[in-house]
């Protein structure tokens, strides 16, 4: 029994000391820096109520950054590396009004060896505000 804790034990070491893989996109590679940040909000445009309301920090907080008028599934909000964002949006499916939270932290990695040339690349910058289960 006791070899079996040490199995055990030695398996849940090995496993948790595994770096969390990531997928580099050349194409959103910056060599020389990284540009400018931009949040990528994805919605579901014929259910939305137009407002799309950015909050900096939790939604609790209420600290209210912008209020934008969303005409097409996608767009984009300006942003700051390592800022916590927390987005919003109403819809109105049958009569009821549904609320889509989502938030983002954009953070930048360096990667040198995945592309042709040096990489600084922006990940945890993209907002899924779309309506999951709808018709």
């Amino acid at each position: 029994m006791n070899n079996k804790i040490k199995a055990l034990v030695m398996f849940m070491l090995i496993l948790g000391a595994c770096e969390d893989g990531y997928i580099t996109d050349c194409d959103e590679c910056y060599p020389d820096g990284t540009g400018e940040v931009f949040l990528k909000i994805h919605v579901t445009r014929d259910l939305m109520i137009n407002t799309l309301k950015i909050y900096e920090g939790p939604i609790e907080d209420n600290r209210l950054l912008n209020e934008i008028v969303v005409y097409e599934n996608e767009c984009e909000y300006q942003a700051m590396l390592y800022k916590d964002y927390t987005l919003s949006i109403e819809y109105l499916v049958d009569g009821k009004r549904y609320i889509a939270i989502d938030k983002a932290r954009p953070k930048v990695r360096y990667d040198e060896n995945t592309c042709d040339e040096k990489c600084y690349y922006i990940y945890d910058n993209i907002v899924d505000l779309t309506l999951k289960y709808n018709k």
